[in-house]
């Protein structure tokens, strides 16, 4: 793996991008140049790379004269505990169900089988609206949205990977000899299942950053807190004269999701050898 990264300048990009954003998230107060919430009113809506004195404006202001530049690398960090936090919960409830639907099969796979249906029959942001509009804005409510939403994801794979896994000869061996369920499944069916697991993770954190600007952006996301999808909607009234307060969140938004799904793709091909390249 460490070779095939090496010898692909794209992913070091992503990767090394990735590890940018991570290192925002995770100390966003030593890489922001200035306060992000400091009003200025008299640094309003000034463009990218603007002088005023000493001070060199990145990424230009926005209508209350705040550094966007701070403002996008703080709000990293709220996207990526948003959907770091979405995909562990999501992530949890559904390869649970995965593994005892396809595992134990009969009515249980019945049941979960029809809830799956159900909520597939819904589209998924007016769901997730539906959502949280019900519980209303904040941290907490928002993974929450996002989880219950998501699960379905992991449910799905995971029911594909244990259906064929369950009837291996390994297993059927296993549980010739005496193994009871419990080892069947911590010893012979999960460990071969996490190759699938790890890439739908990848691609799961990249939607969910997506999900979770969607909402802040419609006021039903993080209210209060900067993230990127807030910093889009604080822009969208002023997109005809103060382009960059929308724009710079959202190419971060793009070239973050952008780098993960690479990194899902190259996982994919690296971990699985039906997809390797020749």
């Amino acid at each position: 793996m460490a070779r095939q990264l090496v010898a692909s300048p794209v992913m070091l990009c992503s990767v090394a991008f990735l590890l940018i954003v991570v290192a925002f998230a995770i100390a966003p107060g030593f890489f922001a140049p200035h306060d992000p919430e400091a009003q200025s009113l008299t640094r309003r809506l000034l463009p990218p790379l603007a002088n005023v004195g000493d001070t060199t404006y990145w990424l230009g202001t926005d209508s209350l004269g705040r550094d966007m530049l701070s403002r996008v690398i703080f709000g990293a960090r709220i996207s990526v505990i948003v959907a770091l936090a979405g995909v562990v919960l999501s992530g949890a409830v559904g390869v649970v169900i995965g593994v005892v639907s396809g595992y134990y099969g009969g009515l249980i796979d019945d049941f979960f089988g029809w809830l799956v249906n159900v909520q597939l029959s819904f589209p998924f942001l007016l769901l997730a609206v539906a959502v949280a509009a019900v519980l209303g804005p904040g941290l907490r409510n928002i993974i929450i949205v996002l989880a219950v939403t998501t699960w379905v994801s992991y449910s799905r794979v995971m029911r594909g990977q244990v259906l064929t896994i369950r009837d291996s000869e390994y297993v059927q061996a296993a549980r010739v000899i005496g193994a009871s369920d419990r080892r069947l499944l911590a010893k012979h069916v999960l460990p071969n299942t996490y190759i699938p697991l790890i890439v739908i993770v990848t691609f799961e954190v990249a939607r969910l950053i997506i999900a979770e600007a969607s909402l802040s952006f419609l006021g039903l996301g993080t209210a209060g807190l900067a993230s990127w999808g807030t910093l889009m909607a604080d822009g969208r009234a002023h997109l005809a004269t103060s382009w960059w307060i929308a724009t710079m969140p959202g190419i971060a938004i793009m070239i973050t999701v952008l780098a993960i799904n690479l990194i899902g793709d190259w996982l994919r091909d690296v971990l699985d050898p039906r997809f390797q390249r020749r």
